[in-house]
């Protein structure tokens, strides 16, 4: 089992992604979002540490489908495949040439990959959880986001929102919606500059209960000018809010609110 310090080496491995020849992850990004909340120091006594094993050699990304070669090394499918069958592939660390190309799905490793992402997951939203049960509660003995941010909240809610989970982000929107409903302008221009707002103008079409929080958010938001224009000025944000007002039929509160922002 690596040290602490070395997990810390391979949290920074993971950041430094690079591709080969154009080759490029789909989970890209979603690692790179995962890994900068694993990077939190309040975060990481919930985590399992990275192990070297999942990361491929040939992308120094973590691997989705482990194959194992001809020499022994495994390595991720499409990192192999993309190559063709003509281009030669040479190991950064050996010197060795790939002459075969059967490829043998290493199932141990994959498994014990999805299973380490997914015990992260749940601990990232257990964390996550935790963070907004404090920042809640300070809301409630009527302090402001400035006192939300002195206890360390403030950095996470972006990620927070990230997170494929809707209680999560159901969460953090109302907390948000709070936070921006009782502050000045300065307190909702340092909301803005947490959060992604063309996160937040996506997610007002999602669910239900999800949309109705995300649009409170938007209104309140947009009670500061700068935020105002800021909001207005994100692309496909106004063609968003126009669908959303126009959806009256459907859905009367996000028409209401859309026309309001």
């Amino acid at each position: 089992m690596p040290s602490s310090s070395q997990s810390s080496d391979w949290f920074s491995k993971e950041k430094d992604l690079y591709s080969i020849n154009g080759f490029k992850s789909s989970m890209d990004k979603e690692l790179v979002e995962t890994t900068d909340l694993m990077n939190s120091q309040e975060l990481a006594p919930y985590l399992e540490p990275l192990y070297e094993i999942f990361f491929c050699p040939l992308t120094d990304k973590i691997m989705n489908d482990p194959v194992e070669i001809e020499t022994g090394v495994t390595c991720e499918r499409a990192a192999i495949t993309v190559f063709g069958d003509t281009a030669d592939i040479i190991f950064p660390e050996s010197g060795k040439k790939i002459i075969s190309r059967v490829l043998n799905r290493n199932i141990a490793l994959m498994e014990t990959i999805k299973q380490w992402e997914k015990g992260n997951e749940q601990a990232s939203i257990r964390f996550a959880r935790s963070a907004l049960s404090l920042a809640k509660f300070i809301q409630k003995k009527q302090y402001n986001v400035v006192e939300i941010c002195a206890v360390g909240v403030k950095p996470l809610l972006g990620t927070f929102l990230a997170q494929k989970d809707t209680d999560l982000t159901f969460e953090t929107l109302e907390l948000l919606r709070l936070l921006a409903e009782n502050d000045d302008d300065e307190g909702k221009e340092m909301i803005a500059r947490t959060i992604d707002l063309s996160a937040i103008i996506q997610l007002s079409s999602t669910v239900k209960c999800v949309s109705h929080l995300a649009l409170l958010l938007l209104v309140d938001l947009s009670k500061s000018r700068h935020l105002y224009d800021k909001i207005g000025s994100v692309t496909g944000g106004v063609l968003m809010l126009i669908t959303l007002k126009y959806r009256q039929p459907v859905d009367a509160f996000a028409s209401e609110k859309a026309d309001k922002s």
